[in-house]
């Protein structure tokens, strides 16, 4: 079996040995699905990428089964990341193409969302990356995305009690009634840009840096169930995130020498004409064939719930995000020394601890899980394309 296809068979025992089950459509690994952050990220890495996401929020509440992957808030992402080969003489820009697969479940009530879109990525080199440097500004890339998805939210069938099926003294008196209600089929429009580059402060010492931006729901979609008779037009929401990469390790020449970084990040979303914010700051800790990360996610303002008709505000849980990562292709090619083993099988974990709100004790948490495998490396004549790599392609387990 060749790379590729065994790459992808490897792929498809992850993905289809969970549950199609879905959840509300929030990730705390945004960088483990950055398409979903946002659409300038499209075909980043020098390949074709597959991702999965996973995750299962607030599983212990009374409409779950106490149990990951089998209730709660249930959402999975499927993402299919290309980096297109170089046209021309256009050797200091990049192109990228991603498809992505959306399912939402809320609970084990009826509301289900699903959708898919496909988003398109322009990088260009500010600076010539064969540019010699000793000090300062070394890299400067810019990046634009978009995406276009088409979406449908329905509320599943045999859920409802009308009040002539409801006795004051027997209770219910016939089964529910089937119903299918349905939003209709609704588009959706990403776009996103971003700032990356590098800094350096000596012969192999940089410091990498990201600055990025989205708006989504560009065109706030008529979500009403009844168009008819309401509308209800889903918010727009701008997402800022940004952050840093340093090396940290020492042994450098050294047959002992493996990369280890530290990246701080933060990132910043906020909707409803800034009646809704959430914030979520920390860092990842990685290195070859690994990484690990400590964030801290809170909202403002800390409005309580009315029932006076008034928006709610941000009132999510505030929450301690733990996460880690695994290269499996890293771990398993035994033989040959760390710095030398093949990457491109990354599987990761999180699990969010709510410190107010929904506690942990009630709610027992949320759990996150992706894999993101490197089918094919990119074949291309063109020059400049390694150069054109902040992070080498799927050796860094997190990339920004």
């Amino acid at each position: 079996m060749n790379l590729p296809l065994r790459n992808l068979f490897f792929g498809a025992l992850l993905f289809f040995g969970l549950p199609a089950l879905a959840q509300d459509p929030f990730f705390s690994q945004f960088y483990a699905n950055r398409v979903y952050l946002n659409p300038a990220y499209a075909g980043l890495e020098a390949g074709t990428q597959l991702i999965l996401n996973y995750r299962d929020q607030w599983f212990g509440l009374p409409d779950a089964s106490s149990m990951p992957f089998q209730g709660g808030f249930r959402t999975y992402n499927v993402t299919l990341n290309q980096r297109l080969p170089c046209i021309g003489d256009m050797e200091r820009a990049t192109f990228g193409v991603a498809g992505s697969l959306f399912q939402d479940e809320t609970g084990v009530a009826p509301l289900k969302t699903t959708g898919g879109g496909l988003a398109v990525a322009f990088e260009y080199s500010v600076l010539d990356p064969d540019r010699r440097t000793s000090h300062g500004l070394s890299r400067l890339d810019v990046r634009l995305g978009s995406q276009l998805s088409l979406m449908q939210s329905t509320l599943v069938s045999g859920h409802y009690f009308f009040a002539y099926q409801v006795d004051p003294v027997a209770g219910v008196i016939s089964p529910p009634q089937i119903v299918n209600v349905g939003t209709g089929p609704y588009t959706n429009v990403n776009i996103g840009t971003m700032v990356r580059g590098a800094w350096k402060h000596g012969v192999h010492d940089y410091t990498i840096f990201t600055l990025g931006a989205s708006l989504s729901n560009v065109n706030e979609p008529d979500i009403a169930f009844d168009p008819e008779s309401t509308e209800s037009f889903l918010p727009r929401r701008t997402t800022l995130h940004m952050g840093f990469t340093r090396s940290i390790s020492s042994m450098r020449g050294t047959k002992h020498y493996t990369p280890t970084s530290v990246a701080p990040q933060f990132r910043w979303d906020t909707q409803h004409d800034g009646k809704m914010n959430l914030f979520t700051v920390g860092s990842y800790l990685f290195g070859k064939g690994f990484y690990t990360g400590a964030f801290y996610q809170f909202n403002t303002p800390r409005r309580p719930a009315t029932n006076d008709g008034s928006v709610i505000g941000g009132r999510n849980s505030n929450a301690l995000i733990l996460s880690w990562g695994l290269d499996a292709r890293t771990l398993l090619d035994v033989g040959r020394r760390w710095k030398d083993r093949e990457t491109g099988w990354i599987v990761g974990l999180s699990y969010d601890v709510p410190l107010s709100g929904v506690n942990a004790t009630a709610s027992l948490g949320t759990v996150e899980v992706n894999c993101r495998i490197m089918l094919a490396d990119l074949k291309s004549r063109c020059r400049m394309i390694n150069k054109n790599e902040l992070y080498p392609g799927a050796k860094c387990p997190v990339s920004f």
